[in-house]
């Protein structure tokens, strides 16, 4: 009976041990499908972040444009005005040099 007993602590023993390594063996598994997942999360969120900030960097980027546009614009005719007047004074600074070469000139 005293046989029979041990023999039956050592097949417990031996389940229990089966048991620990099974559930060690499904700690490392869980362990590492979870990292897995994490990482997979991880770098699905990054990409996720990268792909937002490119649409609101080109949001801004074509509201920077539509606001700047009036201002462009704007400039390009005061260029124009001021090339204008730059043309005018040139002619009248012109006519003014004749004027008075001619004078001197036709007076001599």
């Amino acid at each position: 009976m005293a046989i029979e007993i041990v023999n039956e602590i050592k097949n417990a023993e031996a389940k229990a041990e089966g048991i620990i390594n099974s559930a060690n063996s499904k700690s490392k598994e869980m362990i590492d499908n979870a990292m897995t997942s994490g990482q997979e999360q991880y770098n699905n969120i990054i990409e996720q972040s990268k792909l937002d900030a490119e649409k609101i960097l080109e949001r801004a980027t074509d509201e920077a444009l539509k606001d700047s546009e009036p201002i462009t614009i704007r400039g390009i005719n005061e260029i124009h005005i001021i090339n204008k007047l730059d043309q005018d004074k040139r002619g009248s600074a012109i006519k003014l040099i004749i004027e008075r070469i001619v004078n001197i000139h036709g007076n001599s």
